[in-house]
């Protein structure tokens, strides 16, 4: 295996300290909100956050794609211009999530009454803001701007959430710690715009509807990503009672421990410029990435496996029953951290085809919840989940090879 160089080696210990600390805050914040809100609270607050999580995942368009790809062909105003209309975005989803409740303030679909959709208008503005920011940062190189933002956010929320929680015993007021979280995050970010001004280019200027096409393409692929991976809460929320996902909402960052090291892995695809490099140079760096994940993930699924058995039992004995849904999500969350790593790999490479695919793909895969969730209730989420992530990344897989050959095929008829 090639030697890693020491920038490489810097950049990906500040991804990983990015991904590791929300990680470390995250678990203390989940197992003191399972302990004193008691599952159907703890089922309420997951619904909160996971709900305005998809909201902002699926609304912020993917705009650091556009962004980046306009910075770098020398359009320094492209980072100012692209958080406007993550504004603007924001503020349509707010006006989307607050009016209807307004006119209907006794609306209620499933466990989500008139006070919860506000709540997740609200979370998702933000998330669309935060997300939008930061990523930019991440993409044009600013790992350490994008690092310390992650643990702003990751450290706020447990020190403002856990004290609350004690002393309202309700999830609402830990959901307002979380706004508190993001806010923070995102200002420390533009805080920093203006680091490294002398190494950026200048000279050209994109329009934003060609920003938000770019973004726009790049973001049917994510999206259907992003819808994945929170469907499955929202539809529990939908279908079962508030402590069935109060036990879900458990295991779930549980097991998705295995992904820090994907996610981080994934951050360095994206950001490696692998559009510009040859089919070999792009085989060999995800391959070394898909390996290094997989060796780290067979590790952590045993430990995170035998923990469980051992630890819940004796520190949560309400959730004992998250304990097999954990061991069922664990081999699909496994198999998807290469959907992660190549998922980012076709976002430089700038297949809008491939993205397509991939998030159709991904996004008609979360109707299997329905089913699944109806007739076996969070067991069948997290079965679904794991046949969902395993057929995801077989086709990404797939996407990925065609691809290649595709680009082999341009390389030998150039050298002709």
């Amino acid at each position: 295996m090639a030697r890693v160089s020491n920038p490489k080696r810097r950049k990906l210990a500040d991804l990983l300290l990015a991904q590791i600390f929300p990680l470390v805050a995250s678990m203390i914040m989940t197992f003191a909100t399972a302990a004193i809100l008691g599952t159907s609270g703890r089922g309420v607050l997951a619904l909160v956050i996971s709900s305005a999580g998809l909201v902002g995942a699926l609304g912020y368009l993917s705009l650091q794609v556009g962004i980046v790809r306009a910075f770098r062909l020398g359009d320094v105003s492209a980072p100012k211009r692209g958080f406007k209309i993550a504004f603007l975005i924001a503020i349509l989803v707010l006006v989307l999530g607050i009016v209807p409740v307004m006119l209907n303030p006794g609306v209620r679909i499933g466990l989500f009454d008139g006070a919860m959709i506000v709540m997740v208008a609200c979370g998702g503005a933000l998330v669309i803001v935060n997300l939008v920011v930061l990523r930019t940062y991440q993409g044009l190189g600013y790992s350490r701007v994008f690092r310390d933002a992650w643990l702003i956010q990751s450290v706020v929320f447990p020190m403002l959430g856990v004290p609350v929680a004690l002393a309202f015993h309700s999830p609402f007021p830990v959901v307002a710690c979380w706004y508190v979280a993001l806010a923070l995050s995102t200002a420390f970010a533009l805080s920093r715009r203006n680091e490294r001004r002398e190494e950026r280019p200048g000279g050209s200027h994109v329009p934003r509807i060609d920003i938000l096409k770019t973004s726009i393409a790049a973001h049917v692929g994510v999206a259907g990503q992003q819808l994945l991976h929170s469907a499955d809460v929202v539809v529990l929320g939908l279908m079962v009672s508030a402590s069935a996902v109060g036990v879900y909402s458990i295991a779930v960052p549980i097991a998705g421990m295995i992904w820090v090291f994907s996610e981080a892995l994934s951050l360095i695809a994206f950001d490696s410029g692998s559009r510009r490099a040859t089919a070999a140079d792009q085989r060999a760096q995800r391959s070394k990435l898909t390996r290094l994940n997989f060796i780290v993930g067979v590790l952590a699924c045993v430990a995170i496996g035998l923990g469980s058995t051992i630890l819940i039992p004796l520190l949560l004995p309400k959730y004992v029953a998250a304990v097999p849904l954990i061991l069922i999500l664990l081999p699909g969350v496994l198999i998807q951290g290469y959907a992660r790593i190549g998922l980012s790999s076709i976002l430089t490479s700038g297949s809008k085809r491939s993205l397509v695919l991939i998030g159709l793909t991904s996004a008609a895969l979360c109707v299997l919840y329905l089913p699944f969730v109806g007739a076996l209730g969070a067991t069948g989420a997290a079965i679904a989940s794991s046949v969902i992530y395993s057929v995801q990344t077989f086709v990404v897989l797939v996407v990925i090879r065609k691809r290649m050959k595709n680009l082999e095929l341009e390389e030998a008829n150039v050298a002709e």
